[in-house]
């Protein structure tokens, strides 16, 4: 059990779902914040503000691994690469997430809230970029060889994960 003050911030109140890896439990806050726990010990072992912004802060994208660092994002905030074990914060992606990218077939598959689905090489440098829906995507998922993506906008669309071309698409 872990209790943490409600913000002041203008926030929808949603946290990420916790990650587990090497003895370590990664989450996000409403507050903006993303924190590790021990395991073992269920002490903090160390917490960073990822949100930039002052209004919908919520780290409701969960933390994921990828080539040993963790990922993890705001809708008010880049995308960054943090270090597992330290928390430091390596790099920020310019890409505004309101779900968690995916890691398919060793690439990472990141969408946006502006309905873009974005495929980054091993170095997260953009391959592809489409343009999905014409609002924020709510979730993305490795499907028959494939990407599946659907938006709040109504649209779910089978990608071809090479080029992210539509392969199929359906209508809600």
């Amino acid at each position: 059990s872990y209790k943490r003050a409600v913000p002041f911030l203008t926030t929808v109140q949603r946290a990420s779902r916790p990650f587990v890896h090497n003895d370590k439990v990664y989450v996000g806050f409403a507050d903006g914040q993303i924190a590790a726990f021990s395991l073992e010990e269920g002490v903090i072992l160390w917490e960073r503000r990822l949100s930039t912004g002052a209004k919908f802060v919520d780290v409701d994208s969960s933390p994921i691994l990828f080539r040993d660092n963790i990922i993890a994002g705001s809708v008010n905030g880049e995308l960054a690469v943090i270090h597992p074990e330290t928390g430091a914060i390596l790099r920020r992606l310019d890409y505004k997430v309101s779900r968690n990218p995916v890691v398919h077939k060793g690439k990472l598959v990141v969408s946006t809230i502006f309905g873009d689905v974005i495929l980054l090489d091993k170095n997260l440098q953009e391959i592809v970029r489409a343009k999905i829906g014409e609002g924020p995507m709510s979730s993305i998922i490795s499907w028959k060889g494939g990407l599946v993506a659907s938006s709040v906008t109504q649209e779910i669309v089978l990608l071809n994960d090479e080029d992210l071309s539509i392969r199929s698409e359906f209508f809600l």
